[in-house]
């Protein structure tokens, strides 16, 4: 990668944002040729879950939630239009992606997938002490920046999705892989 780096530490404090982007995010995260470690700085919602999940080593601050809802999905009135793709491929897509954030968090956690369900039923907020006794996350520390060699991500909520800055070197920094 990029300079050496060995690492990448991605800094969270979302409330979420679209499940597809949640999902696309964590699929590239994992598929990184370097460890990847996140680090819940204070909120992270079910999107957000998701990439927290993503890390080799999941660190909480303290004082650090995890809110599990049921996905919001938006259809446009155009699709009422067509009943038979509104029936089958909206809602095989609704089915499939709430089977693959079930199935992201069993992978990364010690919850079995009706313990998960019942969580997201019930709108459940984690806390940095819960969460890592279900093995969402692997340590809770005080949080420092880990800025330097490795390559920092932070991710934060503008408007309703998912975005970041970072620096994978203090003389510059990154918004998405895109240097400036």
């Amino acid at each position: 990668m990029d300079k050496g780096m060995t690492k990448l530490h991605l800094i969270l404090n979302t409330p979420g944002g679209f499940i597809q982007d949640g999902i696309y995010i964590y699929n590239m995260l994992k598929g990184l040729p370097i460890e990847v470690n996140t680090i819940n700085h204070y909120r992270a919602d079910l999107s957000g879950l998701m990439l927290f999940c993503a890390g080799k080593n999941r660190y909480c601050s303290d004082y650090a939630k995890f809110i599990l809802h049921a996905p919001k999905y938006t259809i446009n009135s155009s699709d009422l239009f067509y009943e038979d793709y509104f029936n089958i491929k909206i809602l095989d897509s609704i089915k499939e992606n709430n089977l693959k954030i079930i199935e992201i968090i069993s992978e990364n956690s010690n919850l079995e997938e009706e313990e998960i369900i019942k969580l997201i039923r019930s709108s459940a907020i984690l806390h940095e002490d819960r969460a890592l006794g279900m093995g969402i996350a692997t340590e809770i520390k005080k949080f420092i920046s880990p800025f330097g060699k490795d390559c920092c991500i932070e991710i934060y909520n503008k408007s309703s999705s998912v975005s970041g800055w970072g620096s994978c070197d203090p003389e510059y920094e990154i918004e998405w892989g895109r240097r400036y």
